[in-house]
């Protein structure tokens, strides 16, 4: 799997009392889908220069964590990325 480090990562979620314990690891886990499907579309040798020092910023995603499980929002959250590094990548 691509190796991905990720240095910098804000997500502001709004209406999350009761459900701070699962950002962390839908965080973890949304990088994990995220560099998994990286590696799928573009191959791994394919992206490191791309990638590297890459600021990518993702749009506004919508989830009501009360209704939501953790794989729901990392998947969502995942999307998101990709698609921000689609267009960094010119995709």
């Amino acid at each position: 799997m691509l190796d991905l480090e990720i240095s910098q990562l804000s997500i502001s979620i709004e209406n999350a009392v009761g459900h701070e314990h699962r950002i962390h690891p839908i965080a973890l886990r949304a990088g994990q889908i995220l560099a998994q499907r990286i590696e799928e579309k573009y191959g791994e040798d394919g992206t490191a220069a791309a990638v590297d020092r890459a600021e990518l910023t993702g749009g506004d995603i919508q989830l009501d964590l009360s209704r939501t499980s953790n794989e729901q929002a990392a998947q969502a959250i995942a999307a998101a990325w990709l698609a921000a590094f689609a267009l960094h990548m010119g995709a």
